[in-house]
């Protein structure tokens, strides 16, 4: 709505970058011209996700775009608002062992516990994983 003071990422920054992609998945649904009506009504492009949460935790902002991970961090602190499947913007996090890598066995070490199954129900007891269903 007009008047909603929204903050987001800056377009440098992928908080960003993942949220405009998010509006523009959105205008399949809500109409063409619906990332640019929410954009109009942002009154401040953060350098950081901790920034705009900040500003949605302080009422400095009425909404705010974050991972899913940062809104769950929050706590009560803020509602979330969860997004069609379509719209979702997916952030990927590769893992690998370096070649120039000055302790390779040690960086495979890590690696394999990372995607071990109980590093897993970590990462996704931290709400890391697949895109929310919406």
């Amino acid at each position: 709505k007009p008047g909603t003071k929204i903050v987001v990422g800056s377009e440098t920054v992928p908080i960003g970058t993942y949220t405009r992609t998010v509006l523009a998945n959105l205008n399949a649904a809500f109409g063409a011209t619906f990332a640019s009506r929410v954009l109009a009504n942002v009154v401040s492009n953060e350098d950081n996700v901790e920034g705009v949460l900040t500003k949605v935790e302080s009422g400095e902002a009425d909404a705010g775009f974050v991972y899913v991970t940062d809104a769950k961090s929050a706590g009560a602190a803020v509602r979330t608002i969860s997004l069609p499947a379509a719209a979702q913007a997916t952030a990927t996090y590769p893992i690998a062992v370096v070649k120039a890598s000055k302790h390779p066995d040690v960086a495979r070490l890590f690696e394999d516990f990372v995607l071990s199954a109980p590093a897993q129900r970590v990462l996704r007891d931290a709400a890391f994983g697949p895109p929310p269903a919406g």
